[in-house]
């Protein structure tokens, strides 16, 4: 996980309500937990991180659902309450595209 990766968690959990904590040890290397409210279930962590990747500007839920295997429902849902809080941008009439804010 680069440094930047680690802020925006840092900054998404925080906006969320949320905590991180985070732990470097010679032996374990380095491990991140994040606990964010508003967003319920092991989907969600994986459509924020898929919506963020750097390999694309803007994103459509079936290519989000191709990344995190998580259904069309959970990831409209997921990309709706981030819209209503944010922290996603959607554009496009026919085929919406998402996009972090």
């Amino acid at each position: 996980m680069s440094h930047l990766e680690v802020i925006a968690v840092m900054v998404i959990a925080g906006l969320l309500g949320g905590t991180v904590s985070f732990a470097l040890s010679r032996t374990e290397g380095f491990s991140l937990k994040v606990e964010a409210y508003g967003l319920v279930g092991d989907e969600a962590p994986l459509i924020v991180k898929s919506l963020g990747n750097s390999k694309y500007s803007r994103r459509t839920v079936g290519g989000i659902q191709k990344d995190t295997g998580a259904p069309p429902s959970k990831v409209s849902e997921t990309l709706d309450w981030l819209v209503a809080n944010g922290l996603a941008v959607s554009s496009g009439a026919e085929v919406r595209y998402w996009g972090p804010y």
